[in-house]
């Protein structure tokens, strides 16, 4: 068999196949790094992140202006999806118990701001957090908008940083008529809840 006909055979590589994204997080805030020029999109948030033993806190800084926000369909306006794997399990092939995902709506839309939209397999099924339980604070600025978030450790399924120091971590920021930002893989290939072995390994030092 030819070679030109072995590589027609194979499936399509991206860049995510040849790296891990592995990263420190201290108590001080960290910056994310931006992988805009490896997934070819617009770089127009960045994130920066702490922890602590009652949970994580975040600061997204958006370089575009709050315009309009959806519900169940948040994909179509300003939003911010999280997705955590509190135990950061890079062998299991779907979501577990511990992982997570949240939506943080740029604008209230019919009372929902900020709420987890995790769905688990039948067996690892658990309820939801209580949407008052996450504490978010949205601030327009000029040009943009900037993003605070803290998830406490009562809603993080399996958040114990004395045991488990890593956590398996994701994000997709949406823009009303515009193309949404991943980190730290692009969601045009892989759907991120389907795939939290692929999720950035956030070490907490």
């Amino acid at each position: 068999m030819r070679a030109q006909d072995l590589l027609e055979g194979m499936d399509p590589l991206f860049p995510v196949d040849f790296f891990s994204c592995n990263i420190e997080i201290g108590k001080a805030v960290t910056e994310l790094p931006d992988l805009s020029d490896l997934l070819a999109e617009e770089a127009f948030a960045t994130l920066l992140l702490s922890w602590d033993l009652e949970g994580i806190s975040g600061f997204f800084h958006i370089k575009k202006p709050l315009e309009d926000s959806a519900f169940p369909d948040y994909m179509k306006g300003d939003a911010i999806e999280l997705f955590i794997d509190t135990r950061d399990n890079k062998k299991s092939g779907f979501a577990s118990r511990f992982c997570h995902q949240f939506v943080f709506l740029g604008k209230e839309v019919n009372g929902v701001r900020a709420q987890e939209i995790t769905k688990f397999r039948a067996e690892d099924t658990h309820p939801l957090c209580d949407p008052s339980e996450i504490f978010l604070e949205i601030k327009e600025k000029k040009g943009g908008y900037e993003v605070a978030f803290t998830l406490p450790k009562e809603i993080l399924h399996g958040y114990d940083p004395l045991q488990f120091s890593r956590l398996g971590f994701a994000y997709r920021v949406h823009r009303y008529k515009g193309m949404p930002q991943h980190f730290p893989f692009s969601s045009k290939y892989f759907e991120p809840l389907k795939h939290p072995s692929l999720w950035a390994s956030l070490l907490l030092v």
